[in-house]
């Protein structure tokens, strides 16, 4: 049943987005790629293909990021209709780390080694440890009623920080500053806020 938890609600987040655009984008982008011969042959390597499972998904995104130097120069010479927006590479970078934790934890639910209790325990830590790297609180912390509503990211029983939010993307998409200067706003990080509180408690 935990595994299945955490196919759905990773699945579920993944779909839902930056308004669903973040999926199609990406399978778009990943489509392209692989039909790009000259591009994998000077590569000597090839994007992942992209199925219906969000872990092969997770690792697409990756080798995306991994290579984004040499697919952006592919994007500046080409133009191709696929290419992604700035914004794109921005939510690709802020996401990228709960996917990989998430990997780590769902190929370890599927060790039929574990029983009930030990799977509970992994998705127990995956929480503890996304929610202490996000810094995402419940509303009864106490320092909740401290702070002015418009410097909060809440999303039902849940919260973040604005500023926190900010730093945490700010860690993330350090190879795209500028881009992220540009882009950002206070509706952007209400938005990825949520993403984050979504995934963690919805598990």
């Amino acid at each position: 049943m935990s595994l299945i938890r955490v196919d759905l609600v990773v699945k579920s987040i993944t779909k839902e987005l930056d308004n669903e655009q973040f999926y199609k984008v990406t399978h778009a982008f990943s489509v392209h790629l692989r039909a790009q011969a000259n591009l994998i042959t000077d590569m000597k390597s090839k994007c992942p293909k992209d199925t219906t499972r969000w872990l092969a998904f997770g690792n697409m995104l990756e080798w995306m990021l991994d290579n984004r130097v040499r697919l952006l120069a592919h994007v500046r010479s080409k133009r191709p209709v696929q290419a992604p927006s700035d914004s794109w590479w921005v939510i690709a970078a802020i996401v990228s780390p709960i996917y990989k934790a998430c990997n780590i934890v769902m190929t370890a639910l599927q060790s039929p080694l574990l029983d009930i209790a030990q799977q509970r325990t992994e998705i127990r830590n995956l929480i503890l440890n996304l929610g202490d790297n996000f810094d995402i609180m419940t509303a009864t912390d106490a320092s909740y009623t401290d702070l002015a509503p418009g410097t909060l990211v809440v999303e039902d029983h849940f919260w973040m920080n604005s500023a926190a939010v900010r730093e945490l993307i700010e860690d993330q998409v350090s190879f795209c500053f500028v881009i992220l200067i540009s882009w950002f706003s206070s509706i952007h990080t209400g938005i990825m806020g949520s993403q984050y509180i979504c995934i963690v408690f919805g598990l």
